[in-house]
């Protein structure tokens, strides 16, 4: 209940940024601003569209840009409908759709970290819908990672679902100093980034997967 409660609040105090798109059956949230070549900006796990805004980035390209910055499936404002494994392949065909929505027929894809995975599946599986592709931080072959093992207990099913919405919030508020650090490291966290909005990061639709089942 606590961490139900913080989750609202979290929501409460950081309204969407963007308008939304509805796309093969997901509202999908999303802030657009500029004009000229599109550029589409797919962040990674953990994370939503203040990441890129909290950079710079955003106001940056959008000096010659028509940059649109998604919140992918199950972070920040956009929801993750259960019923799919939600693959670099599937979010591919979701943002392609969200695309066609917004009369986007070729972009520049930037992917950062997982979001790099789908930049890459949509330059694949949709070559005409992707002009040029930007892979900030990709993840492209599977390696034996201490990290990784330690992080992943959130995706067990059954366990890792209670753990979400009881253990992990309430632990990862006092642990997120400490990831930022180590994420910027050795250098210090920036000034600009403080304006993150944490409490969203932390909140547990947004710390791990939610149980998916795969189709028949």
């Amino acid at each position: 209940m606590a961490n139900h409660q913080l989750a609202k609040r979290a929501e409460r105090r950081n309204p969407p940024v963007g308008r939304f798109v509805d796309a093969d059956g997901v509202r999908l949230h999303y802030l657009e601003r500029g004009e000229g070549l599109p550029l589409v900006l797919l962040h990674g796990n953990g994370s939503m569209i203040q990441d890129f805004v909290s950079s710079g980035l955003v106001d940056l390209a959008a000096r010659q840009h028509r940059v649109i910055v998604f919140d992918r499936p199950g972070y920040g404002h956009s929801p993750r409908p259960r019923g799919r494994v939600w693959s670099p392949q599937a979010q591919a065909d979701l943002f392609r759709a969200a695309l066609g929505r917004l009369g986007v027929s070729q972009a520049v894809i930037l992917g950062h970290s997982w979001g790099a995975s789908v930049a890459l599946a949509m330059a694949l599986k949709h070559p005409r819908t992707v002009r040029g592709l930007v892979l900030a931080s990709g993840y492209y072959y599977p390696t034996a990672r201490v990290d990784m093992a330690l992080l992943s207990g959130p995706a067990v099913p059954l366990l890792g679902n209670v753990a979400r919405y009881t253990i992990a919030p309430i632990a990862s508020r006092p642990l997120w100093p400490l990831l930022l650090r180590k994420i910027f490291g050795p250098a210090p966290v920036p000034a600009k980034f403080r304006d993150f909005p944490e409490e969203m990061a932390v909140r547990p639709s947004q710390i791990g997967p939610k149980p998916q089942r795969r189709p028949s």
